[in-house]
């Protein structure tokens, strides 16, 4: 059984949609799990009207503590032999729990992950998201799976070539966990308003426990781009403090499972540089307001980013980044911010 869990909060509007894809779904042995965070909305009354049609819906009722922390109660009150988190303003494909449960089982994996599409509603149009290996891939020896925790951990090498493809699999969403992986390891969702990419740091802590993993490159999810209330549009000038608690927290992973392994520390390096990107399009917003001058030059002010960006190979890196990174390691803060202005309107 797949036990899927989502949180709501001011989800009513997404409601039809994402039972309509669940209730569609091909493979029917599914609990799913839907976390009132709170929501001051009709997310409760409309989930309860849902559930009257469909014994398999189960529903927690909380006072509002955080999407990560519903996460969490999820997990706790799961019991199905996998877990799937999804997003209530996202969607599956009618295919996706029976392929992903078919992989798992057939190649006896601790994790699936396969593609996403992405929507954008109010444009009315989709688009695909980036393929992250050129064909299906079993990850089963220990080669493999250093690569693939590494790879969670941050770019190396001729990876830079695509500066923002450092999250492109850390999502929670798209994919199938082994609920047992998680529950035996107490892996547990961080607070967003501490961590920001808390999907990051769930993956990051899990992986050293993920014995094999299957990439299914299909397009079984998919992930609305222009919901405009969702935590990741509001960050603002609070990321930095975020990316840091983040970074740290990653260093605690690599020091109790990879310590020892240079690979992985300069990944995490790498990760901190290339946060800028980031942190430039989010303060950017406000480019020569006083708290983004500020927050800007925090950060590469900061000894630790510094170094970070001092290390940060520039080899592979595209000529518009290097003029973006350049910029960075000189500290001209008003550039960066101009610069980050730029990728904001073009992205």
């Amino acid at each position: 059984m797949v036990s899927i869990i989502t949180p709501l909060y001011n989800s009513a509007s997404f409601l039809e949609r994402l039972t309509e894809c669940l209730f569609s779904q091909t493979y029917t042995e599914l609990e799913i799990i839907l976390i009132n965070d709170g929501s001051p909305d009709y997310s409760l009354k409309r989930a309860q009207n849902y559930q009257r049609n469909d014994p398999r819906i189960r529903i927690i009722n909380k006072t509002n503590n955080g999407q990560s922390a519903a996460l969490n109660d999820g997990i706790a009150l799961a019991t199905g032999e996998y877990l799937l988190f999804l997003d209530a303003d996202d969607t599956l494909a009618d295919t996706a729990c029976e392929r992903a449960v078919t992989v798992i089982e057939k190649y006896e994996a601790d994790m699936v992950f396969w593609l996403h599409t992405r929507e954008f509603r109010q444009e009315g149009r989709t688009e695909p998201g980036p393929a992250y290996f050129p064909a299906a891939r079993h990850f089963k020896s220990e080669e493999d799976m250093r690569y693939l925790r590494r790879r969670m951990i941050g770019l190396l090498g001729e990876e830079l070539r695509n500066p923002i493809a450092t999250d492109y699999f850390n999502a929670g969403w798209g994919k199938l966990y082994r609920t047992a992986v998680i529950k035996e390891n107490n892996i547990q969702w961080t607070d967003t308003k501490k961590v920001g990419s808390s999907d990051v740091l769930f993956n990051a802590e899990l992986m050293p426990f993920v014995k094999s993993a299957y990439y299914l490159p299909e397009y079984l999810i998919h992930y609305t781009k222009d919901n405009y209330s969702s935590l990741t549009k509001t960050y603002g000038w609070s990321l930095f403090e975020k990316k840091k608690y983040l970074h740290q927290a990653l260093q605690k992973v690599v020091d109790e499972h990879y310590s020892g392994t240079p690979e992985f520390e300069v990944a995490l390096s790498n990760r901190r540089a290339l946060s800028l990107i980031n942190i430039a399009l989010s303060v950017s917003r406000f480019p020569f307001h006083r708290k983004s001058i500020t927050s800007m030059r925090a950060f590469l002010s900061n000894p630790i980013y510094h170094q970070a960006l001092k290390k940060l190979s520039l080899k592979y890196v595209p000529g518009h980044y290097k003029v973006f990174f350049l910029n960075c390691r000189f500290s001209n803060v008003c550039i960066v911010l101009l610069l980050g202005r730029i990728m904001r309107i073009l992205r």
